[in-house]
């Protein structure tokens, strides 16, 4: 299973949820955020290449010395138990030099998000700002995959939309608003309408003449 040319291999959702449960585990213990265990990128390489040796576990990113004496046995043992029940080896081999579109970020946040993690608790387990977050999740509200209303009140859309006019600037929209209005909520219907104008667009080009 590949994707781009090769070069992006389909990870194993079930085995991602172990290993995620057991980051999850040692992050508990240790008292650290999850992504302080393994990145977010290691964790899709170990359910993507399947390293099952100590040589292998070094060819993923982020795993360096320290890390593969800390963390390595309780994955591997993870991975092993996962390949041996579905006849699967090892796909290390398959694994190219890093790329820059190697790990799509926004994609995993949506991920987490379709798993039913609030947006805090995706900034949070993944080190990153809630701002950045919305700002992931607000790339596929203007593609039209994500539905504006799973991340804002129905009520909350109404009010923004009429307060949007023409304006773009969130600190202008957020001031005609209120504080009780985010800049993440603004951010994100002004995707949707984004989209919406899309849309429109695309349908006026589509139309017959009449």
């Amino acid at each position: 299973m590949v994707d781009k040319g090769n070069t992006l291999q389909v990870y194993e959702t079930a085995l991602f949820n172990t290993l995620n449960t057991i980051r999850d585990e040692l992050a508990l213990l240790e008292n650290v955020p999850p992504y302080l265990i393994i990145s977010d990128a290691a964790l899709v390489e170990l359910a993507t290449y399947l390293p099952q040796t100590r040589d292998e576990f070094k060819k993923v990113s982020g795993f360096n010395a320290e890390k593969i004496d800390r963390y390595e046995r309780y994955f591997r043992e993870a991975i092993t138990l996962y390949c041996s029940r579905r006849g699967l080896i090892s796909r290390i081999h398959l694994k190219n030099p890093p790329r820059r579109d190697d790990f799509d970020t926004k994609r995993f946040s949506l991920d987490l998000f379709n798993r039913g993690y609030s947006i805090a608790e995706i900034a949070e387990r993944r080190g990153l700002k809630k701002g950045t977050i919305e700002t992931h999740l607000a790339h596929y509200v203007r593609e039209g995959t994500l539905k504006l209303d799973r991340l804002v009140p129905q009520e909350k859309i109404a009010s923004i939309l009429s307060a949007l006019g023409g304006d773009s600037s969130l600190t202008a929209i957020r001031k005609r608003l209120g504080s009780e209005y985010s800049y993440g909520e603004i951010r994100l219907v002004l995707a949707h309408r984004d989209f919406l104008r899309e849309k429109q667009m695309n349908e006026v080009v589509q139309s017959p003449d009449l």
